[in-house]
């Protein structure tokens, strides 16, 4: 008798978590959906961009013709005036676009000189090790330049210093963490190191902020390779390389950024191995060391 009453008890609770689990299904199902639909929304978003200035700008060239041809025709001088103003004002539209793409001299004007004073600073001290890229106090991404290559990896408690003795060197701010933030927010928040090799964020950065015209991410093990073509950085990195010895051992900004990602995504440290520039200044790969 009893062990059919706690049946009969036991028959709901099992009932009942089979409907919860039913309907947990549902709900991350829907949620996938859901971020799904967010980011097809996203890319409609970034590709109607600049659509409705470029209508706008032909409307007001087909309205200023109208206008001055009728200008013509009637002799309104009235008409004249409108017209010209309406053509000026469409071709403008035509060649500012709303999104203001940096032109790559104004780029390399504001971020060459906070890295030449960086490698000012590690020529004075002497450090020249490849730098490991880790996550600091409140998640922030930091470079820890060692004094040379081969020093050990320095513990969480020692973010807190700029100046490290043992393992020998310096934790400084990646030139390239401002950017990496900026590509995290439009990958929509945190990512995982799969999701950094995908489409996506070729696509943020080919086509949404259009900053290079090619992107590849491969993951060897616990490396990972990237190639950049035709980057608006192309020109800042050659600089730095024949200049500096900040290309070598921290990397460009947008190498520098690419590390920061990796070390955000994996949550571990990432070793920049370096980077190569072909000789027309194209191509451009990058190297990291996931430890």
């Amino acid at each position: 008798m009893q062990s059919t009453q706690s049946t009969e008890l036991a028959f709901p609770d099992q009932m009942r978590r089979t409907q919860d689990a039913n309907n947990l299904r549902v709900l991350l199902r829907r949620i996938q959906e859901l971020e799904k639909e967010r980011n097809k929304l996203k890319d409609q978003l970034w590709k109607a961009r600049g659509r409705s200035s470029r209508l706008l700008a032909w409307v007001m060239l087909l309205l200023g013709a109208i206008a001055l041809a009728s200008a013509v025709v009637y002799t309104v001088t009235v008409l004249a005036f409108i017209g010209l103003g309406l053509t000026f004002w469409g071709v403008l539209l035509l060649q500012v676009r709303p999104a203001g793409y940096l032109r790559a001299e104004l780029l390399e004007s504001t971020a060459l000189s906070p890295i030449l004073i960086a490698n000012q600073f590690l020529r004075e001290l002497g450090y020249a090790g490849k730098a490991i890229y880790m996550i600091g106090e409140n998640e922030q991404t930091v470079v820890f330049v060692p004094a040379e290559d081969g020093e050990e990896i320095p513990s969480p408690n020692q973010m807190r210093n700029v100046f490290l003795e043992s393992p020998k060197g310096v934790i400084l701010t990646p030139p390239g963490r401002s950017l990496a933030y900026l590509l995290a927010e439009e990958l929509g928040g945190k990512s995982t190191i799969r999701d950094l090799a995908g489409d996506r964020l070729a696509q943020v950065l080919t086509e949404h902020l259009d900053i290079m015209k090619g992107f590849e991410m491969h993951l060897e093990g616990g490396r990972a390779l990237i190639r950049f073509e035709e980057s608006v950085y192309a020109n800042l990195c050659n600089d730095l390389k024949d200049s500096t010895s900040i290309w070598s051992t921290i990397g460009c900004p947008i190498s520098s950024a690419m590390a920061c990602l990796l070390t955000q995504a994996t949550m571990r440290p990432v070793v920049f191995e370096g980077e190569t520039l072909s000789e027309n200044g194209r191509i451009m790969e990058a190297s990291y060391h996931i430890t």
